[in-house]
C-alpha cells in the first residue's frame, strides 16, 4: 500500500490523479454517485505502473469504463484533482514541457432552467516550464503569451474530449456537478437527480463551458536544439 501511496505521490511523466481513500469511496456508494479511482496494472513481479482511471457509476452501480492517455488526463484537469504530472505543447516547432504545480477549479451554476442547464467550470492552472526542446527565448513576452495560449488550447482540447465521453457514452457526472447542485442548488438538485445520469439525462443535455487561465510561474530546465 505503501508502494502504491509512493507511486502516486511520484509520478511525473503523465497527468496523475489524487488518491482516493475509503471513506470518500464509501461517501459515495452511499450517495449513488459516480467517482473515479487510480487504475493501476501490474509491470512485473515487483512492480506496478499507473495506466489510467477507472470509472465507477454510481446509478448502476458499476465500473463503466477505463479512461487512459487524453482522456484520463482531460477528466483529472475537469476535477481539479491533478496530483502531479506535466503537459506537453509545441509552439513554433518547439516542444515545451509544462510541469503543473497546482491549480483552482471553479464551479458555476449560469442558467437554473432544468431544462437547459448551463455550467461554467473555470480552471486556473500554474506551471512551470520544465524543459524546452528548441531554440525558442521563453524569456520575451511574445514567446510567453504564445506558450501560455498553446498550454490553454492544450487544456481546452483535452477538457472537450473528456467532456464528450462522460455526457454521450458513458453517461457519468465524475467531475463533480451533482454535489455543486446539491450543496448551492438543493431544490433543482431534488427535481433532477433521479434523471441526472440517466440515457439522455440531465447531466448528457446539460451545457458545460469550460474556461482556462494558464498562470507560467517558473522556469526549469531548457535543452535548446540549433
Amino acid at each position: 500500500a505503501r508502494y502504491i501511496n509512493r507511486l502516486l505521490e511520484n509520478e511525473q511523466s503523465v497527468v496523475v490523479i489524487k488518491p482516493i481513500n475509503f471513506g470518500h469511496i464509501q461517501e459515495n456508494l452511499v450517495s449513488k454517485t459516480s467517482f473515479v479511482i487510480p487504475l493501476i496494472k501490474k509491470y512485473n513481479e515487483k512492480n506496478v505502473e499507473y495506466v489510467g482511471i477507472a470509472v465507477y457509476h454510481g446509478t448502476s452501480k458499476n465500473v463503466v469504463a477505463t479512461l487512459h492517455g487524453d482522456e484520463n488526463k482531460g477528466v483529472i484537469l475537469l476535477k481539479g484533482a491533478v496530483q502531479s504530472g506535466s503537459i506537453v505543447t509545441e509552439v513554433n516547432g518547439n516542444k515545451i514541457a509544462n510541469e503543473i504545480l497546482e491549480m483552482k477549479r471553479d464551479i458555476t451554476l449560469t442558467n437554473k432552467d432544468k431544462n437547459n442547464l448551463k455550467f461554467d467550470i473555470d480552471l486556473t492552472v500554474r506551471v512551470g516550464i520544465a524543459e524546452v526542446l528548441g531554440a525558442v527565448n521563453v524569456l520575451s513576452e511574445k514567446n510567453y503569451d504564445q506558450i501560455k495560449k498553446a498550454l490553454e488550447d492544450e487544456i481546452k482540447r483535452l477538457t472537450q474530449q473528456s467532456l464528450n465521453t462522460l455526457q454521450n457514452e458513458i453517461n457519468a457526472d465524475v467531475i463533480g456537478l451533482t454535489q455543486h447542485l446539491f450543496q448551492y442548488h438543493y431544490k433543482l438538485w431534488e427535481s433532477i437527480n433521479d434523471n441526472w445520469e440517466e440515457e439522455d439525462g440531465y447531466f448528457s443535455n446539460s451545457d458545460i463551458n469550460v474556461n482556462i487561465n494558464v498562470i507560467i510561474d517558473q522556469i526549469g530546465d531548457i535543452n535548446k536544439v540549433h
